[in-house]
């Protein structure tokens, strides 16, 4: 399955959810990146073919140009992103694509919009949507941004999900 073959896509934060999405990526032929806090999670994925990072700094420099896939949580999350010594922020480069999957993600997507816009990078958050009965399954991705953005997004996130829809409404945010 070749559907991503040459396309570098980066994972920040893989865990319950984020380990068989990004299992996903990489079978669809994409050179993929990661970078997890949890040690176990790390080591495993790199012994399965995955591109281990030691930041979310050097998922940005390893995936330039290509696509970021944020599932960081927790109250660190931000520092990860865009505060703390490597983040992913100060380092994007222009015509990176970020998806950002985490709960939440919406509270902070105008500056973090803003910030990768005046690095000619493009953002877009996402809801994972998930079944009581299957919570590490996403049903169903839905995707606030532009359009324009969204479409290149659709091959990564197709990987992710049967479902991924595009909100009303989201075409100017």
């Amino acid at each position: 399955m070749g559907l991503l073959k040459g396309m570098a896509v980066g994972f920040v934060g893989v865990g319950p959810t984020g380990t068989p999405m990004a299992r996903n990526i990489l079978s669809a032929g994409a050179s993929t990146f990661i970078y997890s806090r949890t040690p176990s999670i790390r080591y495993e994925l790199a012994r399965s073919g995955f591109h281990l990072c030691q930041s979310p700094a050097e998922i940005a420099e390893k995936t330039a140009g290509g696509t970021i896939l944020i599932l960081a949580g927790g109250s660190d999350a931000p520092s990860l992103i865009a505060e703390g010594e490597d983040n992913l922020l100060d380092v994007l480069h222009p015509d990176t694509l970020v998806v950002d999957l985490r709960t939440g993600a919406q509270t902070q997507a105008e500056s973090y919009t803003l910030r990768a816009d005046e690095k000619g990078a493009h953002w877009l958050t996402a809801e994972l949507v998930r079944t009581k009965s299957a919570p590490d399954t996403v049903q169903e991705i839905r995707v606030h941004g532009p359009l324009a953005i969204f479409k290149r997004a659709l091959p990564v996130l197709n990987c992710l999900s049967d479902t991924v829809r595009h909100l009303e409404g989201a075409e100017n945010s």
